[in-house]
């Protein structure tokens, strides 16, 4: 208690549990309590009464802020604001408006542009200021072959390295899960 809450907006569920459990990780075991995502679906969250930190749906976090349910030290973080998903173009609109109602929020964009300094300029006009922080690089290998996502997939798995793959819809994402976790190591980072 006595320490503001940060919501950081995730778009998918999936994103969302997995972000909290990375979280928790670097958390440890005593703390990671303080890690939390809710999806509005009680079935389907994880959230300690004390959580700090909580990984939410673009959907949940619009309810809250259209329900005013953030509390004036809570945090807001529109994470990957970049990706334009209709979704996140309306949970900016939302948050555009809070933002007006509400001169005291804390509002974090996290984006890959800094196109959003101007859209949320504060009463006056004056831009929000853009940080840059560098983030980590790992080499990257574009596939673009006959061969399914699954089958680079392993190979890459079968040389020690993580895979980060992109399907179109929820249905291919779990036909290539499905496929690549018989064969997966403890040790493996699978990113979908």
């Amino acid at each position: 208690a006595g320490y503001p809450r940060v919501f950081v907006s995730s778009p998918r569920i999936l994103a969302a549990r997995e972000l909290k459990e990375r979280a928790q990780q670097n958390l440890g075991p005593d703390h990671a309590h303080l890690a939390g995502y809710l999806t509005g679906n009680s079935d389907d969250s994880d959230c300690h009464p004390e959580a700090r930190l909580i990984y939410v749906t673009e959907q949940l976090l619009y309810k809250m802020a259209n329900r005013n349910m953030l509390a004036p030290d809570d945090v807001i973080i529109n994470d990957e604001a970049h990706e334009r998903s209709p979704g996140t173009i309306f949970l900016q609109g939302i948050i555009k408006n809070l933002q007006r109602d509400r001169p005291d929020l804390k509002l974090i964009i996290s984006s890959a542009t800094e196109k959003f300094s101007r859209h949320f300029a504060d009463q006056l006009g004056v831009p929000a200021p853009v940080m840059i922080l560098p983030g980590r690089t790992h080499p990257v290998e574009w596939s673009n072959s006959e061969f399914s996502v699954a089958a680079v997939a392993k190979k890459h798995m079968r040389q020690g390295h993580n895979v980060l793959a992109f399907e179109p819809g929820m249905a291919r994402m779990k036909d290539t899960w499905a496929k690549m976790s018989s064969r997966m190591r403890d040790d493996h980072t699978v990113h979908m």
